[in-house]
């Protein structure tokens, strides 16, 4: 079998091939399970120490800066390539504008119906920093002593480095992927319709016997946005038969609801959904 892992990396500004190197160094390169111990080193044909990869341009990646990694047969007979999909450099130029609207949707939401419960705490906690900076703005204002202005200054710079190096220049991503602004529609369109474009590329290849996606962190929203876009492609299934499926029915009867003006359960539509995938699996979904 041969088989393609293409991997999306997270928010920050990411060097290209960095996330897929790291990857396949621990599920290929340091793996001694996956080839026999016997077999010569292809390189050099001694003893082997690792598992060996090479690296090919391949432009189906549509990048001059990736590389296909493809491995040597495994002890099953397998063969893989991994591929990355990189888009950092699709989120350049983020303003702290863009950032500071996330923050304060983030606030400003219900907790009763935009917070879930598991990550109430988060909210409650970046609630308890907003306040703690307003406070001190405050004290400011009142107490006028020079011990206070080396404080203020001193905190104003580190304040200056948290916005640019870890505000800007990494949530910045999630700021503007998640948020279907005018400013952040065209960058949200390219990210997905870039992943979309490989993935089919190597899909209508026919080289392949399954492609597997893997990412982390932010990169696991713009997977899920890339293969719900393919899925609407490729399914044929469930659009020409006649399954009957209650389970994707109760799921959008709660959205139905909630656009309604009642509320939504976060913890019980997300179990809803677990019930709804299996149920699309059970019919032959894939």
């Amino acid at each position: 079998m041969k088989q393609a892992f293409v991997i999306m990396h997270g928010m920050g500004e990411q060097i290209p091939m960095d996330t897929l190197n790291s990857f396949v160094q621990s599920v290929w390169t340091t793996d001694t399970s996956l080839v026999d111990e016997g077999k010569p080193d292809p390189d050099t044909g001694g003893p082997r120490t690792h598992n060996a990869s090479w690296a090919k341009p391949d432009d189906r990646n549509n990048s001059t800066e990736l590389r296909r990694i493809t491995t040597e047969t495994d002890r099953e007979g397998n063969k893989t390539d991994f591929f990355e999909y990189y888009w950092a450099h699709m989120m350049e130029g983020t303003t702290w504008e863009q950032v500071s609207t996330w923050i304060q949707d983030l606030l400003l939401r219900d907790p009763r119906t935009r917070v879930p419960h598991r990550v109430l705490h988060a909210w409650i906690a970046l609630w308890m920093i907003t306040l703690l900076v307003l406070a001190f703005m405050i004290w400011g204002f009142l107490d006028d002593s020079q011990w206070f202005k080396i404080v203020s200054a001193v905190l104003g710079v580190a304040a200056s480095i948290f916005v640019s190096n870890v505000l800007i220049k990494r949530f910045g991503d999630v700021a503007r992927y998640v948020k279907a602004l005018p400013s952040n529609v065209a960058k949200r369109h390219e990210i997905r319709q870039g992943g979309v474009d490989l993935l089919d590329r190597l899909i209508q290849s026919k080289e392949y016997d399954r492609i597997v996606v893997v990412a982390h962190s932010l990169g696991t929203i713009v997977a899920y946005d890339i293969l719900s876009m393919l899925y609407a492609k490729y399914n044929s299934i469930l659009d020409e038969g006649s399954f009957e499926q209650p389970e994707r029915d109760c799921l959008e009867q709660m959205i139905r609801e909630a656009l309604r003006g009642g509320t939504l359960d976060i913890d019980a539509y997300q179990a809803q959904q677990t019930k709804a995938l299996a149920e699309a699996i059970g019919q032959g979904a894939s």
